[in-house]
């Protein structure tokens, strides 16, 4: 979920509202998109760094590595990618100056 694919996924479907607030429903969650591979095995260390990140306060950093892994594991052109973060940023920035 904190891969930015997941994470623009959720900003398309989640509920906008006032000061740059975005709820995520129940029903959000089941529309979002998730990566899940079939037949690859993760890195365990790998699922702990993001964890660590994460109660570190450095959610960007555990997002930023989340991509990272998903990435990895994608078949996605690289330009791919760079679309999506672009939009995901674009989206937030637009959404925190409602």
């Amino acid at each position: 979920m904190l891969s930015s694919v997941s994470q623009l996924s959720l900003e398309y479907k989640g509920r906008h509202y006032g000061n740059g607030v975005l709820k995520i429903e129940p029903s959000t969650l089941k529309s979002a998109l998730v990566f899940a591979p079939k037949n690859i095995k993760l890195p365990v260390g790998r699922f702990n760094s993001v964890s660590r990140l994460l109660q570190q306060g450095k959610k960007v950093a555990a997002s930023d590595l989340a991509t990272s892994i998903v990435r990895e594991h994608s078949t996605l052109p690289d330009d791919y990618w760079d679309q999506v973060q672009e939009t995901l940023t674009a989206i937030r920035s637009r959404r925190r100056q409602q």
